[in-house]
């Protein structure tokens, strides 16, 4: 008794399934016909001139703050007027100033924001 796999002829495909053949015209099973057809869309900047884009609020090398009073921060003590570096956005504190004004301005809208949903 063989325990091999028997194979599939293309005759024994259902009708309703498309067949992908090459330049030759031979058949080939291993690739699904959805596969062959499926071509990447390309985007022409005349079809879309969406000029809105998402900058990260966070840093590669961190976001630089000066201390404007007392506090901690990774597991230090700060001081007031020490410059130091947090990691991401999440962590700045209504205690420090960026020293990015961009970053400065969300830092504060967002904790504005805050303080009118209490």
């Amino acid at each position: 008794m063989s325990k091999a796999m028997p194979s599939m002829q293309a005759s024994e495909l259902k009708k309703s399934e498309e067949l992908s053949t090459d330049s030759k015209g031979s058949v080939d099973l291993t690739v699904p016909n959805h596969e062959v057809n499926d071509k990447p869309s390309i985007i022409s900047p005349e079809e879309n001139n969406d000029s809105v884009v998402s900058v990260s609020k966070s840093h590669s090398n961190g976001i630089e703050v000066v201390a404007l009073r007392k506090g901690f921060y990774n597991q230090n003590r700060i001081r007031e007027g020490e410059k130091f570096t947090v990691k991401n956005f999440e962590d700045l504190g209504e205690w420090m100033k960026c020293l990015d004004p961009d970053i400065e301005k969300e830092k504060n809208k967002f904790f504005k924001e805050k303080k009118a949903n209490k």
